[in-house]
């Protein structure tokens, strides 16, 4: 009898394992994508003042003009399109991690759901009620 709580024990502490893993790993996604998310919006905000200084470039001034006649107007340009490529890179990758993110935490999500781990904590309370009679009355 003893040797089958002992049995019951280890798998029920080995479920409990996989169960708090799981767990953590769920709160590590959430705060990864918490992060991610802010970071999409800082870019996105960035991405967009970047399209406007380029739009600003293509636009009508007399600015632009004498930078025309300066040789300067391709340069300044040049540079502006190197930055807007650059921050719509970084764009486009933490929009990737974000899907990422998600869908690492929608698989997690569903485990959680799917494992019976809600009983666990209830199953190991009567399992250790059990070997405590079992000691009162073997001992």
């Amino acid at each position: 009898m003893w040797g089958k709580l002992q049995e019951r024990q280890t798998v029920l502490k080995t479920e409990i394992i996989n169960r708090d893993k799981v767990k953590r790993k769920h709160q590590t996604l959430t705060e990864h994508l918490e992060v991610a998310l802010h970071k999409k919006q800082t870019y996105w905000s960035r991405l967009k003042k970047e399209q406007k200084d380029v739009e600003n470039l293509d636009g009508f001034s007399i600015l632009k003009v004498v930078r025309t006649w300066t040789g300067k107007q391709d340069e300044i340009r040049e540079k502006e399109l190197s930055e807007l490529a650059a921050i719509e890179a970084k764009y486009r990758e933490i929009e990737k991690t974000v899907t990422d993110l998600e869908g690492d935490l929608a698989d997690i999500e569903s485990e959680l759901e799917q494992a019976n781990w809600e009983l666990l904590d209830m199953e190991w309370e009567k399992l250790i009620k059990e070997k405590e009679q079992w000691i009162i009355i073997n001992n």
